[in-house]
């Protein structure tokens, strides 16, 4: 896990005033509160997808904050920062958005929804609730959390340039940019869905954003999986979903974490799709019998012998091994083959514990539901 000397790190702006006790450096600077952090932090991947939640949907450079529906990624976002940096859950302040913010009982709800959602006190929410002016807002709005007058926003803004610099140089291993990436996934990603299975992920990105992001995804997937349009990055087709998968499975991070709707169309859509479930069927018969023909194949996959062909021989050959034995051309599972299997069961592991987390949401939801 890669570490920052925050001493290092911070000595490069020079209105801070760094002193430091045993344990903390002690973070002054004019018109600010002070702050003590930890001299030393890791890179973990819990802060660094914080960082890139903030980086895409919040703000860090003067003051910090961040502005999103769902509860989650606040909650993510407070708890990371006071476990990696020492930033205190109590001195961040909420302000609730909503389109329908002159309905007095449905506002009330909402502040409940909010405070308890968060665990805040009363006195963190600034008491009016703002209107969303041109668009309309989810039944829950919107929630921005921020920190104005300490040093908080400072330290943040220095830390991720740090992150920022070495994402550039090649400084981060592939798991560390795997959790960055699922940050971005949860700020700026979206998953659409057609009849049959899992159709695209997009991911939206501004000019000032798109050199960065590409650099970050090019150490978790395959360049030539990703297409460039307008606004966005598109990763679409069976084939680039499947490497797409391939390096949050190996890690075991749930793409879309924060997002739970989203995670589970994109797991259950891939499993679900028409060539996952023939080559799982296929591939799961190979596994109990190993080093059969094609028209034993066949036979056991339920399919007929030419489909089964041009399956095994044409549409799978990174999957599965033929090789030709007195006359006979006989199958066996690949390296990828098993991985595709492993990676698989891994899917479908993950899908109780989104179910679980689309259930706990939906029962927050029913008061307002109920109110609205």
């Amino acid at each position: 896990m890669t570490q920052l000397n925050l001493s290092e790190v911070l000595k490069r702006d020079p209105k801070f005033s760094i002193g430091c006790n045993k344990e903390k450096l002690v973070i002054n600077k004019p018109r600010r509160i002070p702050l003590e952090i930890p001299k030393t932090i890791e890179l973990s991947g819990k802060l660094l997808e914080s960082l890139f939640l903030i980086f895409g949907d919040g703000h860090y450079k003067s003051k910090l904050n961040l502005t999103n529906h769902i509860y989650r990624i606040h909650n993510y976002t407070i708890q990371s920062l006071e476990s990696e940096l020492d930033i205190p859950k109590e001195i961040w302040r909420l302000r609730i958005i909503h389109s329908k913010n002159k309905d007095k009982k449905l506002m009330n709800a909402i502040k409940r929804y909010w405070i308890e959602t968060l665990n805040f006190e009363n006195k963190q929410l600034y008491p009016t609730i703002s209107p969303s002016f041109c668009y309309k807002t989810c039944e829950e709005g919107i929630a921005r959390i921020q920190i104005d007058k300490m040093n908080v926003p400072d330290v943040v803004r220095m830390v991720l340039e740090e992150v920022i610099i070495l994402i550039k140089n090649n400084g981060l291993n592939e798991k560390e940019c795997c959790y960055i990436f699922d940050g971005i996934l949860n700020a700026e990603g979206n998953v659409s869905m057609e009849y049959d299975g899992i159709h695209k992920i997009t991911i939206s990105f501004n000019e000032n954003e798109k050199n960065l992001f590409q650099n970050i995804f090019s150490n978790v997937i395959p360049k030539n999986i990703l297409k460039d349009k307008n606004d966005r990055f598109i990763i679409s087709k069976w084939c680039s979903i499947y490497q797409f998968l391939k390096p949050f499975t190996k890690y075991d991070i749930i793409p879309f974490s924060l997002r739970p709707k989203d995670a589970f169309k994109l797991v259950s859509g891939f499993l679900n799709h028409k060539r996952t479930k023939a080559l799982r069927n296929y591939l799961e018969t190979i596994q109990r019998n190993p080093e059969e023909s094609f028209s034993k194949m066949a036979e056991l996959s339920n399919r007929d012998w030419k489909s089964a062909k041009q399956t095994l021989q044409i549409r799978t050959k990174e999957f599965i091994q033929i090789r030709k034995f007195k006359n006979r051309h006989l199958t066996s599972m690949s390296k990828e083959g098993k991985n595709l299997l492993k990676i698989i069961k891994k899917l479908e592991s993950w899908l109780p514990i989104l179910e679980k987390m689309i259930n706990e949401d939906e029962l927050l939801m029913k008061e307002l539901k109920e109110v609205n």
